[in-house]
């Protein structure tokens, strides 16, 4: 793990993607002197951080190693390459698809996680961890993924268990990933209740790594689908009853 020490990358593009690179460089020496090639990564973060980092990376990315240039020498950045670089690396950012950062020529795949925690800052300036996660090793090898209890598939299994106690109300889908339970109905209500029991694991952490205390500053933060967090916008009322005391699921002000 290493700190970004709370710098704004506004004004520390070039130590942005300095550090990030060099973290990158140390993830691939160290998979190939533990003989892991090829090696896949995703770099995970914030909606609000990845634009953030794309409104500087193109910048900095191309003269970041520039900055010790001999006296009298210009160094000319294309603005139109920029645009072309920062939109590229954003993908389709609303359907959170193809992102990336180019880290040493390689297009490493940015996964939006709006789950990381973001702190909130004076000024309306955050702080947020990007997180480099390491997907497959050997070419094809998985060493971070999903998985869960079956519950059906084998003599014994909850589900058989359940139905041979109370039959016809269990229920096993998707491979037995979710177990499901029929409640008896009561006139025109059906009731279902559905349980899993999945768990992530990183097979590899030492080809992980974190770099936190990235400072932001967006325009505005957007909405957060999180009820405990600051910008999560309540939606109202959900039935016709006396929708007119209520408040729609959109807020007036927007």
């Amino acid at each position: 793990m290493r700190s970004f020490g709370s710098l704004d990358i506004t004004t520390n593009g070039g130590t942005l993607v300095r550090t990030v690179t060099n973290i990158f460089r140390n993830l691939k020496y160290l998979a190939s002197r533990a003989g892991l090639d090829p090696v896949t990564w995703v770099i995970a973060m914030p909606w609000s951080l990845f634009y953030e980092v794309t409104e500087v990376w193109p910048c900095a990315y191309l003269s970041y190693r520039c900055q010790n240039n001999p006296t009298g020498t210009t160094n000319f950045i294309d603005a139109t390459e920029q645009v072309k670089m920062r939109d590229d690396m954003r993908g389709d950012i609303f359907n959170n698809t193809g992102q990336y950062l180019l880290i040493d020529g390689q297009r490493v795949p940015v996964v939006i996680d709006e789950a990381i925690t973001e702190t909130v800052l004076a000024g309306e300036a955050f702080t947020a961890p990007m997180y480099f996660i390491p997907m497959t090793v050997l070419g094809n090898r998985p060493v971070t993924y999903m998985e869960y209890l079956p519950y059906d598939g084998y003599s014994g299994s909850p589900v058989e268990f359940a139905n041979a106690v109370a039959p016809g109300y269990y229920r096993a889908s998707d491979g037995g990933r979710f177990l499901w339970h029929m409640k008896p109905p009561t006139n025109f209500c059906v009731q279902m209740l559905a349980k899993t029991e999945p768990r992530l694991l990183m097979l590899t952490p030492y080809l992980a790594a974190r770099l936190t205390a990235i400072k932001y500053v967006p325009v505005a933060h957007e909405r957060n689908w999180e009820t405990t967090n600051s910008f999560y916008v309540n939606g109202g009322g959900t039935d016709r009853i006396n929708l007119g005391t209520k408040s729609s699921y959109y807020t007036p002000t927007a």
